[in-house]
């Protein structure tokens, strides 16, 4: 039966999303081993490393691997691949999201934590609440606090508590660590 949404480019690719599936089932279990502490994280990048080679032809030719393509189930998959990419490829690609997201093929909250995730790479505040940093995790500083549950109600995310937001880093914190660029 075939997933609603808007129409298709074409029909579903059903091998590549099996591929993408697959992958991304390997991607968690590589991630999941690591962090109970039988596999080295050389081990995850090397998942991340064959996941980049697979994916940038793919996206090169077709564009986004959207749900028109691959099914919901491949889109969300893609994403995850994406989202563990380094940082270089997760800026190439966001253009490609935000386009599937507009088209109806990709979606919107998937798209605010790769964004999250590029605007942190960058040393920039995020936007969503996405990314946590440091040990025990407090939320990467937010561009607009204020206005962020907001935000994340219209994705139907989870409010940010008030402890959240309160014990969020500031710029300032992480620019004297210097993992931000103070403003």
């Amino acid at each position: 039966m075939p997933e609603p949404g808007p129409p298709s480019r074409r029909p579903i690719d059903l091998m590549l999303r099996e591929e993408l599936l697959t992958r991304a089932r390997n991607d968690r279990a590589a991630r999941h081993a690591h962090a109970g502490g039988g596999t080295p994280w050389s081990a995850v990048e090397q998942v991340d490393r064959d996941n980049v080679a697979f994916l940038t032809p793919h996206l090169a030719r077709v564009g986004w691997l959207g749900s028109d393509l691959v099914g919901k189930l491949g889109a969300h998959a893609c994403w995850l691949l994406v989202l563990h990419a380094p940082a270089e490829q997760q800026q190439m690609w966001l253009p490609l999201m935000r386009t599937a997201v507009l088209d109806g093929w990709a979606d919107e909250r998937d798209l605010a934590y790769l964004q999250d995730r590029c605007d942190v790479n960058a040393g920039r505040p995020q936007v969503h609440g996405t990314v946590t940093y440091g040990d025990p995790g407090r939320l990467w500083p937010l561009a607009q606090p204020d206005e962020v549950n907001e935000l994340r109600a219209m994705l139907n995310m989870r409010p940010l508590s008030e402890d959240e937001l309160a014990n969020a880093w500031t710029v300032d914190e992480l620019s004297q660590q210097h993992h931000l660029a103070h403003p």
